[in-house]
């Protein structure tokens, strides 16, 4: 019997081997094994097979991080409860930590095999946790690395496109950047000076939206407890933090192992040093060209709504759940738009100048490429005449305006998890 020999690999981070360029290296050779980073008394590690990502973690507070995500994703999938949840802490305790594969990556096989997630969501599920800890990896600027060579499968339960996934961590870098100095970890934690300057300079909106949370949670967590992208709070806070009518602490222990946005080795990737700017939609238009891993965020969701704010809305929304958003303001160039894009769900407002959503409907419907297409109608108008139209003209599902972030989700994952 042929004996399995480990090949190890070792180096230190540098400016000539910053992390990104390891990774390429792997892509490039499509090797498989484990690459493993310490620094700062924390360890990163990154599964590979044949060049494609199995998963990456860190060892800072993992658990806490996959309770996150799965309360998080929880919105999405009803069947992680409580008690699931709780069920998974307790899988802990018996985690074999001589196994190759971290515990939260053990935890989403477990979930698997009880049958409450499927394949599509396990996916997401790895992808959302992959690209979380792929982000703090990108911003190391010092560490010793191996890298271990396993001829032997690590048995995957889904493969990602390594480097289009660290693309779009690049993007989220940047974007963090530049919410800085007063910004620099997602860690920090948030607080009201006062909440009568609240009042006094941003209006009674965003009192009523935040003034019951801002108790020092941190962005991701907040962001979990509001429903949001970790990003987007950050962006929408930004002029509250810089007037200091919110104050932010420090990150607290361990997350202050975390590298800060404001590091980065002198000669940088361009990519995460600001010479690229952070455009979700441009973003979004060319990862659906370029990914082709299969897992879900390879779904195209086009909204079709002349609202400016209802676009930006829905983009946000869609790209919380790392779904990829195409937008189009113009019902009359809509068709064609819509034919080259190939989507994989429609959400079409109703009322529109020029053609309505209705009258669109029909259109797309007599194309044979769209005649399967999952199309739901959008509007503020919920009478029972109203739903039979869109009925008769094809329209998968209704949505009512206004919706929150839960209700989008569940209305496009019903129709995505069953294409």
């Amino acid at each position: 019997m042929k004996q399995e020999i480990d090949v190890e690999i070792k180096g230190q981070l540098t400016s000539n081997t910053p992390p990104k360029a390891i990774l390429s290296q792997l892509v490039a050779s499509s090797s498989s094994g484990i690459l493993e980073v310490v620094s700062c008394d924390a360890v990163w590690r990154i599964y590979v097979e044949g060049g494609q990502l199995v998963f990456a973690s860190h060892s800072i507070n993992p658990s806490d991080v996959l309770d996150r995500h799965l309360k998080d994703f929880s919105r999405i999938v009803p069947a992680i409860n409580q008690k699931i949840k709780q069920d998974v802490r307790a899988l802990s305790n018996r985690y074999d930590a001589r196994q190759d594969l971290p515990f939260s990556y053990q935890a989403i096989r477990w979930l698997q095999d009880q049958n409450y997630l499927n394949t599509e969501q396990v996916m997401l599920l790895i992808k959302r946790l992959s690209q979380e800890a792929l982000e703090s990896y990108l911003l190391l600027v010092a560490g010793d690395y191996r890298f271990i060579s396993r001829s032997s499968s690590l048995d995957p339960m889904s493969r990602l496109d390594l480097l289009l996934l660290v693309q779009e961590c690049q993007y989220r870098i940047k974007a963090w950047r530049d919410l800085g100095p007063e910004i620099w970890s997602p860690y920090q934690g948030l607080y009201y000076f006062s909440q009568s300057e609240l009042q006094r300079q941003s209006g009674s909106e965003k009192l009523e939206k935040y003034g019951g949370v801002l108790r020092g949670f941190s962005f991701r967590k907040l962001a979990v407890i509001l429903g949001q992208d970790e990003l987007s709070l950050a962006q929408d806070l930004y002029s509250e933090i810089t007037e200091k009518t919110i104050i932010l602490r420090e990150p607290i222990a361990p997350y202050h192992l975390f590298p800060r946005f404001s590091d980065r080795f002198p000669s940088s990737d361009p990519n995460l040093s600001g010479d690229v700017s952070y455009n979700p939609q441009e973003f979004a238009d060319q990862f659906l060209i370029e990914n082709k891993t299969g897992s879900m965020s390879q779904y195209t969701v086009i909204c079709i709504d002349d609202s400016p704010a209802i676009l930006k809305m829905v983009q946000r929304y869609l790209i919380q759940e790392k779904l990829c958003p195409i937008l189009i303001d113009d019902p009359i160039k809509a068709l064609v738009k819509v034919i080259k894009s190939n989507p994989s769900l429609i959400l079409l407002d109703v009322e529109m100048p020029r053609m309505d959503g209705y009258d669109l409907c029909r259109m797309l419907r007599k194309h044979p490429q769209l005649k399967d297409t999952p199309i739901i109608m959008v509007t503020g108008r919920s009478g029972f005449i109203n739903r039979a139209k869109a009925k008769v003209v094809g329209a998968t599902d209704y949505l009512t305006k206004p919706f929150d972030s839960s209700e989008l989700s569940n209305k496009v994952f019903r129709y995505l998890e069953s294409a």
